[in-house]
């Protein structure tokens, strides 16, 4: 996941969230419980769990495209192999 992305849908859940919590804050302070304060209710918590899953997944996904890049030089034959690797790719030799 790209960074303006992550940013975007940050913004995004943030300000779902603020301005629901307060048509909610609103609603419950005019009248009880009707259509709009349990409308305002559930984007309150839609917000909220898309926050959190936006967290979840940029983290995610920053931890594998960080391990995709990181590479260790053959000691052998000098080709570059995934850090994960055990054995060359070209020489087949041990890389530790």
């Amino acid at each position: 996941m790209k960074k303006t992305i992550y940013q975007i849908f940050v913004y995004v859940t943030l300000t779902m969230f603020v301005f629901s919590l307060a048509g909610f804050i609103y609603e419950m302070s005019v009248a009880e419980m009707n259509v709009w304060s349990i409308l305002c209710l559930v984007l309150t918590i839609l917000g909220l769990v898309g926050f959190v899953l936006n967290q979840i997944l940029y983290r995610q996904f920053k931890e594998r495209d960080a391990s995709l890049y990181e590479q260790v030089e053959c000691p052998h034959c000098h080709e570059m192999n995934s850090k994960k690797d055990i054995f060359c790719k070209k020489c087949g030799k041990n890389l530790y």
